[in-house]
Order: C-alpha cells, then sequence, then structure tokens
C-alpha cells in the first residue's frame, strides 16, 4: 500500500470516530426525547459543546497520528523502521485508541448536560444522567467496534506482509466483542424505546436490563470460548516453536466439527504431506550421499533399512530384490542383520507372500492382521512373529526389482493412507537408489573386466618379439611395444608417444634419400582401409642408424570409421644377410660351372632343367636361359640313333 493512501484512510477513519459519535448521538437524545429541538439547537449553537468536539477530534487527530508515524515511515521507506518497532506500534494503536474513544464517550454526555443547563431551561437529574450515558454506551457499539475493525483491516492490508509471532488482535476477542455487544445494544435501545414511549422505568426495569446485560455477557463468553475450541488446533500450531519437526503434524487433531474443524484437519493433511515431503528429500539427500561416497550396495541396503525404519515405524524392514537368475525374491537386508547378498530367505514366485504378491501386482499393501489374510506367508509369519505388515513394490524404469516391507512384530499397527503414500514415496527413492547403485557395480564390474583384459594384452604386446606401434589418423604415435622400443632404441614408450612416426622412424629410403610423407606405403595402404606389407624399406633409430626390417600394416576400424592403424614389423637384417650369402654362394657355383668344358646341366624330378651351364648350352645350341624350365628329355632326347622315338619310360635318366 502507498503510504499517502494509508495516511489519507487512517485520517478518514479517525475523523470518523469522532464526528459520528456526535451526529449520532446527539440525534438519537432528540429521538427518545430527552431534549427538544429546540434545546439542541441551542446546545449546538453555543460555544462549548462545538469547541468540546472540535477540541476532542484535532486532539485526538494529532495524537493517533503521532502514535502511526513510524508505520507511515515503514511504508514510505522500508528499513527506516524496524519491523519489531512497527508490530509494537500496531499491537499497542488499540489502546491509545479505546482510551482516547472512551475517554471522549465518557466526557461528552458531561459537556451536552453542561451546555444544556447553562444556556437552556434544562434541569437533569439522576435518571437523565445514567439515560445519557446509556446513549454513549450506543454510541460506542454501533460507531466505535465498526470504526475498529476498519482501522484493524486497513493495518491487515498495510502490513499483513509482516510476520507475527503472535495475532495483532485474536479472532476470539473479536468474536467475544461482537458476541456480547450486539445483545447489550439490542437490550439497551429496547430500553431506551420503553423508557421514551412510555415513561415507566423503575429498579425492577433497570435489575432486570442488567441481567440481559450479563447474561449477554456469559453467553458471548461461552461462545468465544466455543469458538477458541475449534480455533485451538490452528493456534497450537501458530504459537509452536518448530511445527515442522517429525510428528507434528500428528498435532493438528480437531476439536469441533464445524468449518473450523474441517479447516484444521485439511491443514492437518497438509501438513502430514509436507513432513512425508520433507521426509522423503531427507532420505534422498542421504541416498545420494552414500553414493557419492562410493559406498557399496551392501552399505546402501543397510542405509534404507534404517531410514525406512525412522520414517514409516515398524518393527522390522525388509529389503526383497528380484534375482533374474533364480527368478526369486531374495530377501538381502532387514532390520538388526547386515547384507547378505545371498539372501536370508528365499521367496518362489507362486508361493503365498505379501511380498510376492506385491510384486506381482505391482502395488502396495497394507494387511493389518496377518493372522487371517491368506496372502502372508505361514512360515515368515511364524519366523518372524509378523502381527500387521506394509509391503510395495520397487519400480524404477517400467520394471519392478523387488519389494520393501515394514513388519509390525510386537503390537498390531494400523496402517493408514498417510503411511501407505509414505511407504510408496520411499519405494521410488530406494528403488532408484538400489538400481543406481547396481548400475554402479555393473559399471565397476565391466571397468575391471576391461582392465584385465587390457592387461592381458599388454602382457601379450610385451611379450612379443614383433615390433608393435599404433598411430592415429594423422600419423601420431599412440602406443608403442617394448619390442619396438628395443629395436629403434629408445628407452621408454614416452618418447615415441605423441610424435609423428613417419617423420620419427620412416622418413628416408635406403639409401638415406628423403622419404616424402604423400608416398608412405603404409598411409596410403591406411588411406585406402586395406592392409599392406614390404620387406623393402628400413625403420631408422633413435641414433639415426637404419634398420631393414619387413613390416605389415592393418586399420583399425570402429563402426565403419577409420580410428587409426597398427604396424607391426621384425628386424631382418639376419635374413638379408643370409640371402646375400646365399646370393653369393650362387654365383660362386656359377662361375665354378662356367670354367669346366664339359657340359652340365641339372633336373627335376619331372626332368625339367633347373640350371646348365655354358658348355652344355654351347654343345646344343641354346643359351643357358632358353634351356632351363625346358623338359630335358623332349628337347634333347626324345629318339634313338636310327630316328625312332625314344619313350620317357625307357629313358634311364628318367
Amino acid at each position: 500500500m502507498k503510504p499517502a493512501s494509508f495516511k489519507r484512510r487512517l485520517t478518514r477513519l479517525i475523523l470518523l470516530a469522532w464526528f459520528v459519535p456526535a451526529v449520532f448521538g446527539l440525534s438519537y437524545l432528540v429521538y427518545i426525547e430527552m431534549f427538544s429541538l429546540d434545546q439542541m439547537a441551542v446546545i449546538m449553537t453555543t460555544p462549548l459543546e462545538p469547541l468540546f468536539i472540535g477540541t476532542a477530534t484535532i486532539f485526538s487527530l494529532w495524537y493517533l497520528s503521532r502514535v502511526s508515524l513510524p508505520l507511515a515511515r515503514y511504508l514510505e521507506q522500508p528499513g527506516a523502521v524496524s519491523d519489531q518497532e512497527v508490530i509494537h506500534r500496531l499491537r499497542g494503536f488499540p489502546w491509545h485508541f479505546w482510551l482516547l474513544f472512551l475517554g471522549y464517550l465518557i466526557l461528552a454526555p458531561a459537556s451536552v448536560i453542561v451546555a444544556a443547563e447553562r444556556y437552556t431551561d434544562f434541569a437533569a437529574g439522576p435518571i437523565d444522567w445514567f439515560r445519557i450515558h446509556l446513549v454513549a454506551l450506543i454510541v460506542a457499539i454501533i460507531v466505535g467496534l465498526p470504526i475498529f475493525f476498519r482501522m484493524l483491516d486497513l493495518f491487515g492490508e498495510a502490513f499483513g506482509g509482516l510476520r507475527l509471532d503472535r495475532p495483532h488482535v485474536t479472532i476470539r476477542t473479536k468474536v467475544f466483542l461482537i458476541g456480547a455487544f450486539t445483545p447489550l445494544l439490542i437490550d439497551t435501545m429496547i430500553v431506551q424505546y420503553y423508557w421514551t414511549r412510555t415513561g415507566y422505568f423503575t429498579t425492577e426495569t433497570f435489575i432486570v436490563w442488567l441481567g440481559l446485560e450479563v447474561i449477554a455477557v456469559l453467553g458471548a463468553i461461552v461462545f468465544a470460548k466455543s469458538f477458541g475450541q475449534s480455533l485451538a488446533p490452528l493456534e497450537g500450531v501458530l504459537l509452536a516453536a518448530d511445527h515442522t519437526e517429525a510428528g507434528s503434524a500428528r498435532v493438528i487433531r480437531p476439536r469441533s466439527t464445524d468449518e473450523l474443524g474441517v479447516l484444521a484437519s485439511g491443514y492437518g493433511e497438509l501438513l502430514e504431506q509436507r513432513q512425508a515431503h520433507s521426509t522423503l528429500l531427507r532420505i534422498s539427500n542421504q541416498l545420494l550421499r552414500e553414493r557419492d561416497e562410493g559406498a557399496d550396495l551392501a552399505a546402501v541396503a543397510e542405509k534404507i533399512v534404517r531410514l525406512t525404519q525412522d520414517a514409516v515405524g515398524g518393527d522390522t524392514i525388509f529389503l526383497i530384490l528380484h534375482e533374474p537368475q533364480s527368478n526369486q525374491l531374495v530377501g538381502v537386508a532387514q532390520t538388526g542383520e547386515r547384507y547378505n547378498a545371498d539372501g536370508y530367505y528365499r521367496l518362489e514366485l507362486d508361493q503365498p507372500s505379501l511380498a510376492v504378491w506385491a510384486f506381482m501386482e505391482q502395488r502396495a499393501v497394507a494387511v493389518n492382521d496377518a493372522a487371517t489374510d491368506p496372502r502372508v506367508s505361514p512360515s515368515m509369519r511364524a519366523r518372524f512373529n509378523v502381527i500387521s505388515a506394509l509391503a510395495t513394490p520397487l519400480w524404477v524404469e517400467g520394471e519392478v526389482i523387488g519389494v520393501l516391507m515394514s513388519a509390525a512384530t510386537k503390537t498390531q499397527k494400523i496402517y493408514g493412507d498417510t503411511e501407505l503414500e509414505l511407504m510408496e514415496g520411499l519405494a521410488r527413492e530406494v528403488a532408484l537408489s538400489v538400481h543406481n547403485q547396481r548400475i554402479q557395480t555393473e559399471r565397476l564390474e565391466a571397468e575391471a573386466a576391461q582392465q584385465r583384459q587390457r592387461e592381458q594384452i599388454q602382457l601379450l604386446m610385451d611379450s612379443t618379439a614383433e615390433a608393435i606401434i599404433g598411430v592415429d589418423n594423422d600419423g601420431t604415435c599412440t602406443f608403442a611395444n617394448p619390442a619396438c622400443l628395443r629395436m629403434l632404441g629408445y628407452r621408454n614408450e614416452e618418447e615415441l608417444l605423441g610424435k609423428n612416426v613417419h617423420e620419427t622412424i620412416h622418413h628416408s629410403y635406403p639409401d638415406g634419400s628423403p622419404y616424402p610423407k604423400q608416398d608412405c606405403r603404409v598411409r596410403l595402404a591406411s588411406l585406402a582401409r586395406r592392409s599392406a606389407q614390404s620387406d623393402e624399406e628400413v625403420h631408422w633409430r633413435a641414433d639415426g642408424s637404419p634398420i631393414p626390417v619387413e613390416w605389415w600394416s592393418h586399420p583399425i576400424q570402429r563402426n565403419g570409421e577409420l580410428i587409426g592403424t597398427v604396424i607391426t614389423f621384425v628386424d631382418i637384417s639376419e635374413r638379408k644377410r643370409a640371402n646375400e650369402e646365399l646370393r653369393r654362394l650362387s654365383e660362386y657355383n656359377r662361375l665354378l660351372l662356367d670354367s669346366t668344358g664339359e657340359g652340365i646341366f641339372g633336373v627335376d624330378d619331372y626332368l625339367r632343367i633347373t640350371f646348365a651351364n655354358r658348355a652344355a648350352a654351347e654343345m646344343l645350341g641354346y643359351s643357358a636361359d632358353q634351356l632351363t624350365g625346358k623338359d630335358a628329355h623332349g628337347l634333347l632326347h626324345h629318339s634313338l640313333e636310327n630316328g625312332e622315338p625314344y619313350p620317357r619310360n625307357q629313358c634311364p635318366i628318367f
């Protein structure tokens, strides 16, 4: 609310509180014929009565404005006045108002009678003083009470955002004022009317009037007490130091059957729902903390049992999980016992059991008398002395993975909707926690298996005699096994990792001339996504010396995408030396055969010529190359001397 509007409305109410009583009271005095119209005209035109009304109004307006000044400053500049100061002023304002207003009404009759006696022929008796004070009482009720309530409404509208630790003016007080003053007003106006019309007013009349007023006040007290009893549950919540703690919702119990009783009942349900939500949030946070701290499934299961017992109650809590391999429900954790992955008991899905029923029907169930319910397993009832039980399935990702169960084993427990809803909420948190824990366990097991596989692969790579080196699509080294490091003269893998393999070990031909990267056979084969092999190239050691190698390259693909190449190679220095020695010996034998004058040639098992020396070639009129590979019998020994064919099977050579 704007400060100007607050000041304007408060000023208007103060002026009404002091002007309206004067107009109404003086008019009512004329109506009951206590004064004639001429007498009232004289009273109002003389200085005494207008001066009294004006002075009282101006003083009250000034005084109450000063009392409410901090309230206006608070609205003009929040923070300039503390909330506690504003609340203190609000609580004190009714006392200032009623002291001034009642003082005004007490003095007003005296000012009227004094003015009437001074300026008219009116002579006041004791009865007149009594009647005019009854009029003041009527004015206080008809005018003062409604205006006071309008002031309270104004304060509520302007300062409703303040947090009050107790009510400014209680509803019980308002009810009492209305319940007491309304009959008082009616009785007083009836007495005045009767007095005016009959002129009859005796001690008996006064006693009857006074008795009616006492009865009205007593009735208002009874009514206020009844209203207070209806309001007590809600007041208890407002005045409680901390009504959000566990169990506070159960304090909200209706003490009446009227609208306030219904309101208290509804508010109690809201607090129970809020308590359940807070409990679920607390449990969820604790389970998340367990997961973040790396707790295993055993620790999480034991934590679930403890938290569920704290939240729902029950003497024994059971965490029962479904085992897909055996298709059984396995009791892995329970109150007072450690987690047991193999289970304390196993339930077949076709046997009578409350847990099986909740699992198969996929909904929560409460049993208040386990002895008479056929869904309860007799063996489980006898083993754990189950009297009452509550079971709910553990749902996660559209699948039931188990059952959470609470059992009363000492005295019967009646489970209501609140416990059922809380248990279902707990089951959601528990299911999610167990599911996440299982995923984490499976992930850790998979990572351990991958680690074992990597170690096995590493052992294979470390133990193989072949050099193995891996490169990515840019030709950068990603790994190298010990055989590779030994052949190339590197001390550790880090000296090769991250380096371009072609530029490091494959940069030149055997004769030392540069080997351009774009011509590299390994690179070209990898880009073509095919394997390649060569024994005609060299790799260059860390010290700059070449090493003849035979290498094989194989592209690495993942889902059809090339991600690198693996290259294996062996040192063929010994093979090269052996081949050179063999070539040298072959050349020596050739020279030896060519130096003799006899013709010599050799054949295989099929009489194919494998070699011929120069003398043999010259004698036969062929070159050595023309003879090599020819059928010796068909070429040189096919006929007898007389020209007849010489069968191969008769040839002594064959």
